[in-house]
């Protein structure tokens, strides 16, 4: 196999949604309703707005189910919340959602109460009779609930408290760190064992992650829960490659390009076991390294100054404008690359 456009994987990228819901004991009539609204209204409706709902009982990755649920809550671009039955997980979860000014969706069995104090609240009622399960009718009216709050985005605010700031915003989701090489390993292990969609990276070698420990086996688990991966890598014979990187040897851009093509071999094997493709940067420059999933980013610029390690890093949140700004630059790079060396 040679060091081609490994792609595993095609098709448009899925935005992640979480469904919050009442879960109970399996084989139970909580379940059963459960898993009904999910699979025969959220999921159909939610895949045919382009989203990958999950719920927290789906959750296969490593680590407690309420950290995970909070990632999901302050992570996950839609939420939508099942409010039949009453469930004061559902409720609280609802708050921090809220309290988070998160896209949230609430659902309810016809004919059951909205409480009180969030029934002010637009909440689509369900009910799980044949003729509207057949016709699609739920599933029309809450892709376009989904549509509409698209495109009625605009700046995040708390509903039940527009002036407070919402949970998690402000300079504290950001973190500068001085030297490449002091973001914690907990940091990048934990992007990708984080990652329910996709991780995307960007380097000159990106080879790395085959001497960091705990990466492989991290990618292979995130691989095995099909989350695409995309490597880009700088191209050998890409003009720009000497003008990148500042000459440390007499025959350093030789000790580059190997080291190019030892990165292309790691990310070969790991395409054996899941989505990954493997690209090739060959004109133009490539300003950072990246690393990114659907809620976070870890971006550091390149220097001809210092050494990428002594170079600071920025970790960003999803949403931000480096974020966004950060991923389209890399979509933009990613769709002009090589599929070869």
């Amino acid at each position: 196999m040679g060091l081609g456009d490994l792609t595993l994987s095609q098709g448009a990228q899925m935005k992640s949604c979480f469904v919050i819901s009442p879960i109970g004991i399996p084989g139970s009539d909580v379940r059963e309703h459960a898993d009904d609204v999910f699979d025969f209204i959220i999921r159909p409706a939610a895949e045919k707005a382009g989203y990958a709902p999950v719920r927290a009982d789906h959750e296969a990755r490593p680590g407690t189910i309420t950290e995970q649920m909070y990632d999901h809550i302050l992570g996950d671009d839609l939420l939508i919340a099942i409010l039949t039955g009453h469930n004061p997980n559902v409720f609280y979860e609802i708050a921090v959602a809220e309290a988070a000014a998160r896209p949230l969706i609430l659902l309810i069995e016809d004919g059951q109460s909205v409480p009180f104090d969030i029934s002010a609240r637009r909440v689509l009622a369900y009910d799980l009779k044949p003729r509207p399960l057949i016709t699609g009718a739920h599933v029309d009216n809450l892709f376009r609930t989904i549509t509409e709050l698209e495109a009625s985005k605009g700046e995040a605010k708390v509903p039940f408290r527009p002036s407070l700031k919402p949970l998690g915003a402000g300079d504290a989701l950001w973190r500068l760190v001085p030297r490449s090489r002091d973001v914690p390993r907990e940091d990048c292990i934990g992007l990708i064992s984080a990652a329910r969609t996709f991780v995307h990276y960007q380097g000159l070698a990106l080879f790395s992650f085959a001497k960091m420990i705990g990466a492989e086996d991290a990618i292979r688990a995130a691989l095995g829960r099909t989350v695409e991966f995309r490597i880009l890598l700088m191209h050998p014979d890409n003009p720009a490659l000497a003008q990148t990187i500042r000459g440390f040897a007499a025959n350093y851009i030789d000790s580059v390009r190997a080291e190019i093509r030892s990165g292309a071999e790691f990310w070969q094997k790991m395409a054996s076991h899941g989505p990954l493709t493997l690209r090739f940067q060959k004109s133009g420059a490539m300003f950072g390294l990246i690393q990114q999933n659907e809620s976070r980013s870890i971006y550091t610029p390149y220097s001809t100054a210092r050494s990428t390690s002594e170079c600071p890093s920025i970790l960003t949140p999803a949403g931000t404008p480096f974020y966004v700004t950060v991923k389209e630059d890399y979509d933009w790079q990613w769709d002009r690359a090589e599929a070869s060396l």
